[in-house]
């Protein structure tokens, strides 16, 4: 039910279960609570901007260390990503805005987030200009790292969030 389509009061609810019959009286009422507290918010926000500016910082590195050029194949592709994944995290602060939950509030989040899969997966443009069999690594490891994330997520809902 929308909340706009509820009226708030007290209400009297019939209730059948197996074979025992009964009232309850519930009270509905209002109240807007944040879906975050603020300091999560800032480092929501602040992370993807940060590991943005360290996307930038490897791609200037590249270009300056091979001496490649901005017309660059990689360094082209990178560029374009890069400017995607700002638009995306623009995005994410605009919707992310502190209050309680509302789905733009969780399309802000999903453009927050999904902009640090990105970076990972383009970690393959990044080594690419050096030497791939010496940073191949770099590349499995930020794969791990979301693995453990969805593990670590799996073992957060089957333990601490509480039973509906």
């Amino acid at each position: 039910m929308d909340k706009d389509d509820a009226k708030l009061g007290t209400y009297t609810c019939e209730v059948t279960e197996l074979s025992r019959e009964g009232e309850t009286m519930i009270e509905l009422e209002y109240r807007s609570v944040s879906w975050f507290p603020s300091k999560e918010y800032t480092l929501i926000i602040a992370l993807p901007i940060v590991a943005i500016t360290l996307f930038w910082a490897q791609v200037g590195f590249i270009m300056l260390k091979y001496k490649h050029s901005l017309t660059d194949k990689n360094i082209i592709i990178l560029s374009l990503n890069g400017l995607l994944l700002i638009t995306a995290v623009i995005l994410g602060t605009l919707f992310f805005t502190p209050g309680e939950y509302s789905q733009n509030r969780v399309r802000g989040l999903h453009f927050l987030v999904s902009p640090s899969v990105m970076l990972v997966l383009l970690q393959f443009y990044r080594v690419t200009p050096a030497c791939v069999a010496a940073h191949g690594p770099l590349l499995i490891s930020g794969l791990i790292i979301i693995a453990l994330v969805e593990l670590f997520g799996l073992v957060y809902l089957i333990f601490m969030v509480p039973e509906i």
